[in-house]
């Protein structure tokens, strides 16, 4: 009679796990971890269309361990979710699940009635720092979670019928596609499997292939669809001698000891390992072991991770807390006796609850406090990651960069926001970069000479752990920015150089050469259109040339006097290329826009350039002859006669920046209707794809330069609009050129053909495993050079 009054207690104790596992999320609801920003980018691109990529234009790289919850999330972002809160709400939805299904588990696994104490489990799960702070996240930790348990709770029902389909196997395989180490959790779990079908075979064969058939289906579509059956991340995370992880001291054992000593002391490890014994002595409760084991050998192998709350632990913790649950119950068990007296009774009862919550007063107290701490302390989110990318992606606008690529440590919120190409320098999100990590050479080769980022960063002890920060390429090539508004201590920006120094053959159309008192020449000015209409821009390209070495910045004032004056101020190149690092001879071009009011009167409008020195001192003002006419039908009938223009000759490097200048210039006019310069736009992405194949069907004249035009000139095609079929003539000339630089032992040649071929079909399975397998070969001869296997006098790799 008192364990059935005292089993009333159990749903509310349920209901108590619940209140507290709310209360603990409450905490920390406002954080989404920044690589959730990883799979919301490539979830969003799914749903648009683009297929499993970081960004629209990115090559295909498995830069995600979670491809069930990129579906998910794929799904509700194609109904218009928000991402974050998409996000959280899945995972408090799986928490509130994992806490129901350990609530039932302890009875079913140890074959008795329910009972108090199975309670103990979900709220010690509640109570965990790591699972409220990684609801909060963003990530798939809680889906894996729910889809172990449910494994296992399934596990147990097929015991009692033979009969039955082998769900719990299928469940597997969708944690493997949640988790990189579901497959794990499936070779540990097959033990039970054959303890408790002994003597039926076919039973445990139906049960494998219920996991292998569909795995191997999956692991096919990845080698079709990403050419790999790697995923980038694990080969960027998982250190190369993996097994090496079991030995004592290695970080994953530091790991596991840091959250031993934070929240399961030893004496409480050992009441663990004594509930683990008493349940391993049924075959579901061995998978539960095994499960945990699982989660403990896949943290020694992978070395666990940096970030706050043992994030790769968490789906072990209902595990843990299931053992140390049933260990707290047989401890419990000891106090509670059949006395005689209702006192003695009463006794052992108090005695056997104080244990009860000595056990969650010293798992759960100290976890709670950890989380408040960091509440508001954990600075690499998903919010900070875009307001980062927002800065990026209108500073490429400001310098008219139409296809920056970015490459930065976090590649989350950025990625979502920026509109840029983006690669993770950590080799996440990057399937070559993922394996140089070791070889500083081939590093930067990759890094500077063939993704040629526009704009690099560096952040905290990424700076040191990539080797990018030291390399001379980076003083060669780039320029340090300013401190941007999102930026931490330790935190570094650069733009390439050559975003703003521009080559000699480029001039500008209106010369003024105009010397202000010495130390600055306005050498000139062109207009990307002469005339727009009333709320329109008059932009324009001022390229500037130093004199000497100057002190500072230089402030500029851009006017256009006419019926009326409008204004523009800014510093010199954006202040990202200060006149003191000008080099001497250089010729430096900025991109300025003016708007013109809807409001703005007709008439012609002079252009003045006043520059005045960091300390207020004015050098003088410039006058050029290139006047911008205001006049809506002047613009728009030369906006008309822009539509009926032929495709400009073949022959022309210019043809592309033409194509290029008239778009920017239709699109600042404002003389056009929307559906007309889509109209146009779809004509000049089928100009600018006949000339990038055309480039490269010539003489091979030029060599990678003429190349990496014509790419980039395909690039901008396909940006507006070009089917990939049309670039594929180009990516099979740079494939044929790769080849034919790796049959004469060119390596690194090969490679720079066939990363531009790879750019130019980033979809290309085939190519890209063609391109792995020249990396590979390039890696592998540079490593038995260095070791002495390759004699000297035989040519393995050039770079110049």
């Amino acid at each position: 009679m008192l364990g059935r009054s005292l089993n009333r207690f159990s749903p509310a104790l349920l209901g108590l796990a619940i209140v507290c596992y709310l209360g603990a999320f409450r905490l920390v609801a406002d954080f989404t971890c920044d690589d959730a920003g990883i799979s919301f980018c490539y979830a969003r691109n799914l749903a648009q269309g683009r297929g499993l990529v970081l960004t629209p234009h990115a090559e295909r790289a498995e830069g995600y361990s979670n491809l069930l919850w990129v579906l998910l999330l794929s799904v509700g972002l194609r109904l218009g979710a928000v991402p974050a809160e998409l996000a959280k709400g899945l995972s408090l939805a799986a928490g509130l699940a994992c806490l129901g299904l350990l609530w039932r588990l302890p009875a079913r696994l140890t074959r008795r009635e329910a009972r108090p104490m199975d309670a103990l489990p979900p709220l010690l799960l509640a109570l965990s720092a790591p699972f409220a702070f990684w609801t909060a996240g963003g990530l798939e930790n809680n889906l894996f979670c729910v889809l172990m348990l449910a494994a296992v709770t399934r596990f147990d029902a097929e015991r009692e019928r033979r009969d039955a389909w082998p769900v719990s196997a299928f469940l597997l395989f969708l944690g493997a596609l949640a988790r990189p180490e579901g497959p794990l959790y499936a070779l540990l779990a097959r033990p039970a499997v054959t303890w408790s079908r002994r003597g039926n075979l076919r039973a445990t064969a139906s049960w494998t292939v219920a996991f292998v058939l569909p795995y191997a289906g999956f692991l096919g579509w990845r080698w079709l669809y990403f050419g790999s059956l790697w995923p980038t991340v694990y080969l960027a995370k998982m250190p190369a001698g993996a097994a090496s992880g079991l030995l004592p001291g290695s970080p994953g054992w530091m790991y596991l000891a840091g959250y031993g000593e934070e929240a399961l002391p030893l004496y409480l490890g050992l009441l663990a390992a004594w509930g683990l014994v008493r349940l391993c002595r049924q075959p579901s409760g061995l998978w539960a072991a095994s499960s945990l084991a699982s989660s403990v050998l896949f943290v020694l192998a992978s070395g666990g991770d940096w970030m706050q709350h043992h994030r790769f632990l968490t789906p072990a913790l209902p595990f843990l807390w299931l053992a140390l649950g049933e260990g707290t119950g047989a401890l419990a068990g000891l106090f509670r006796g059949s006395g005689t007296g209702r006192s003695e009774r009463g006794l052992r009862s108090a005695a056997a609850a104080a244990a009860v919550a000595l056990v969650v007063l010293r798992v759960g107290v100290p976890q709670i406090l950890g989380l408040s701490r960091t509440a508001d302390g954990y600075r690499v989110t998903f919010a900070s990651r875009v307001l980062r990318g927002e800065i990026f992606g209108r500073m490429a606008r400001q310098a008219g960069m139409t296809a920056a690529v970015l490459g930065e440590p976090d590649a989350g919120g950025t990625a979502w926001a920026s509109g840029l190409d983006l690669f993770d320098i950590t080799g996440l999100t990057d399937r070559i970069l993922s394996k140089l990590w070791t070889d500083p050479v081939l590093r930067d080769e990759y890094v500077f000479e063939q993704r040629r980022p526009e704009f690099l960063r560096f952040s905290g002890v990424w700076a040191e752990a990539t080797g990018l920060r030291r390399s001379p390429r980076l003083a060669r090539d780039y320029v340090a920015l300013p401190r941007l508004a999102c930026d931490f201590p330790g935190d570094e920006n650069f733009v390439r150089r050559d975003a703003f120094v521009v080559a000699p053959s480029e001039v500008p159309e209106d010369r003024v050469d105009a010397e202000l008192r010495g130390e600055l020449v306005l050498l000139g000015v062109t207009r990307v259109w002469a005339t727009v209409a009333p709320g329109g821009q008059a932009r324009l390209r001022l390229y500037w040339s130093a004199r000497s070495a100057a002190p500072g910045d230089y402030r500029v004032e851009v006017r256009l006097a006419g019926p009326a004056v409008v204004t523009s101020a800014h510093v010199l190149a954006q202040g990202w290329l200060p006149a003191s690092v000008w080099r001497p001879g250089e010729t430096v071009r900025e991109r300025v826009a003016l708007d013109l009011g809807a409001a703005a009167p007709e008439g012609e409008y002079r252009l003045e350039i006043s520059v005045r020195s960091e300390d207020g001192r004015e050098l003088g003002t410039a006058r050029a002859d290139a006047p911008v006419r205001v006049a809506r039908a002047a613009a728009r009938r030369l906006a008309q006669e822009s539509l009926e223009e032929k495709t400009p000759p073949a022959g022309a490097r210019e043809s592309c920046d033409a194509w290029m200048r008239r778009m920017e210039g239709l699109d600042a006019t404002r003389a056009l209707a929307p559906d007309e310069r889509e109209w146009v736009r779809k004509r000049a992405a089928r100009a600018l794809a006949r000339r990038a194949v055309l480039e490269m069907s010539a003489p091979e004249e030029g060599g990678l330069e003429r190349a990496r035009e014509a790419v980039a000139c395909w690039v901008q095609a396909r940006d507006w609009g070009a089917p990939q079929g049309d670039g594929d003539g180009l990516a099979f000339e740079l494939l044929r050129r790769a080849r034919s630089a790796a049959a004469s032992s060119d390596r690194v040649g090969a490679c720079r053909w066939i990363g531009l071929a790879a750019r130019a079909a980033p979809a290309d399975a085939r190519l890209l495993r063609e391109r792995d397998l020249l990396w590979d070969r390039l890696v592998d001869a540079r490593t038995a050079r260095q070791e002495g296997h390759l004699p000297a006098t035989e040519h393995v790799i050039r770079l110049k």
